[in-house]
């Protein structure tokens, strides 16, 4: 059986809290949440969630490149390490790091994801595999042409490549 494991997601992004960001990122997160909770902290253009999965960090992350919208910028998802250091009151900060229980006492920051959301991501987990593997196998299938990645080069630097095209790269320069 698979271990759940803590997530650490950092959503940088032009967004103000009026906007529908946050009940369109709790409805993204609930295919990979595994647990009850999902705990976050924000401000006008970031975001910081807290929550656990049976995902592996590189499914999460494919997961989140393929559906979040552009009012995210940039995110980093990193595994909760054991041990972090943090500058946050002490009740944002119990909030944000203790999975197991609401322990926000204010207005309406209850965060706890219904029994049914952690239900559904049982019954879909393997269909969001099956998703995500499909997607994979499908970006693997592209059909690159070397002066085509070539030109994206020239034009626009290698920092513009894809993964599929710099592992395109790769494998014909082990030819």
């Amino acid at each position: 059986m698979k271990r759940q494991k803590s997530y650490l997601l950092f959503l940088l992004g032009e967004f103000t809290i009026n906007s529908e960001v946050l009940s369109d990122l709790v409805n993204t997160l609930t295919f990979v949440i595994g647990s009850p909770y999902l705990k976050y902290v924000h401000h006008d253009n970031l975001i910081i969630t807290h929550f656990e999965s049976y995902d592996t960090l590189e499914d999460i992350d494919f997961y989140l490149n393929t559906t979040l919208d552009d009012t995210i910028l940039s995110y980093f998802l990193l595994p909760k390490p054991r041990k972090m250091g943090m500058r946050l009151d002490d009740g944002l900060k119990k909030h944000l790091t203790d999975l197991k229980s609401n322990n926000l006492k204010t207005g309406n920051s209850t965060e706890q994801i219904s029994e049914n959301f952690i239900h559904i991501n049982e019954v879909l987990h393997d269909y969001t595999q099956k998703f995500i593997k499909k997607v994979k196998e499908k970006s693997e299938d592209k059909d690159y042409q070397l002066d085509d990645v070539l030109d994206k080069i020239t034009e626009s630097g290698i920092d513009s490549l894809t993964s599929e095209e710099k592992k395109f790269l790769n494998n014909i320069s082990k030819d």
